[in-house]
């Protein structure tokens, strides 16, 4: 976000326009248009279908999937795959392979995985 606020203070409204709507756009689109279309009254923050899905990528070795947990699509933006899970959780501060599902239970990191 303070990328944001320093272009809105360097006068780069236009630019700051374009930013804020191709990060916004696909969180609409994956949490809330979902829920139109369901109708139902909560956005989708987890992939439908979930439980059938791991998105594991075992041969990679740097962010090695943790036995027992899915990596499936969790979040305002949908954050998929270990090889995501790892280094999101290292850059933002939580335990992306271990716990994926913080994504989901905690909204601050739910929002910081969306801007990640």
């Amino acid at each position: 976000m303070e990328e944001v606020e320093e272009k809105l203070e360097a006068g780069q409204a236009k630019t700051t326009f374009r930013y804020l709507t191709r990060l916004l756009t696909p969180i609409f689109l994956e949490s809330f248009i979902l829920t139109f279309l369901a109708d139902s009254d909560f956005c989708y923050i987890e992939e439908i279908d979930s439980a059938s899905k791991d998105y594991c990528d075992e041969p990679n070795t740097q962010y090695s999937c943790v036995s027992g947990r899915k990596y499936y699509g969790n979040g305002l933006l949908q954050l998929f795959w270990n090889y995501n899970y790892g280094p999101a959780g290292n850059n933002i501060g939580f335990d992306g392979l271990n716990n994926p599902d913080i994504v989901v239970s905690d909204c601050t990191i739910s929002l910081k995985t969306a801007l990640w």
